[in-house]
C-alpha cells in the first residue's frame, strides 16, 4: 500500500491493525518451546525456528535473543492458495519472539489483514481459525 501525504490512514496505523505484539514473563527459548508444545497438540506442523541471534553469534555478532517460528498446515494453507495463490507469499506463517530489554515479546501480522490485501473471499472461514489460534497461543503465553 502506497500513503501520500493526506491519506487518511497513515502506514502506521495500517500497521498497528496487521501487526500484534503481546508480551509474556517467559523466556525467548521458553516461549518458543511452548508454542511448538501448543502447535504440536493441534497437529500443525513446526517448520523450523530460526534463531537469529544463534546465527548472529555464529557471524561473530551480539544480538538479543530472537527467533521467529515457522510452521503451518498443509490443509489450510492450500485453502488459502486455492482461494488466491499470491498468498503463498505469506505462508507459512511465522511469530518473532525477542527479547526487548528483559522483556519477551511476540509479534506476528494479524491473519485476517490477509482477506483484504488478497481479496480472499472463499478462504476467510481458514482465516479466522488462523488469527483464533494466535490469539489463543499468545494469551496462553501471556499468562505464563
Amino acid at each position: 500500500m502506497t500513503v501520500r501525504q493526506g491519506d487518511s490512514v497513515t502506514l502506521r496505523e495500517q500497521q498497528m491493525t496487521e501487526w500484534k505484539t503481546a508480551q509474556t514473563g517467559l523466556t525467548v527459548e521458553r516461549t518458543i518451546a511452548l508454542f511448538k508444545t501448543l502447535l504440536g497438540s493441534k497437529g500443525i506442523t513446526v517448520f523450523d525456528v530460526f534463531d537469529h541471534a544463534e546465527n548472529a553469534r555464529q557471524a561473530g555478532l551480539t544480538l538479543d535473543d530472537e527467533s521467529v517460528i515457522v510452521f503451518g498446515s498443509p490443509k489450510v494453507g492450500t485453502a488459502l492458495m486455492q482461494d488466491n495463490p499470491d498468498v503463498g507469499y505469506e505462508l507459512p506463517l511465522r511469530i518473532l519472539v525477542r527479547n526487548d530489554n528483559g522483556v519477551t515479546r511476540i509479534i506476528y501480522r494479524e491473519p485476517e489483514s490477509l482477506i483484504e490485501a488478497y481479496g480472499l473471499s472463499d478462504s476467510q472461514p481458514q482465516v479466522r481459525q488462523l488469527s483464533d489460534l494466535l490469539r489463543e497461543m499468545t494469551g496462553r503465553a501471556s499468562l505464563s
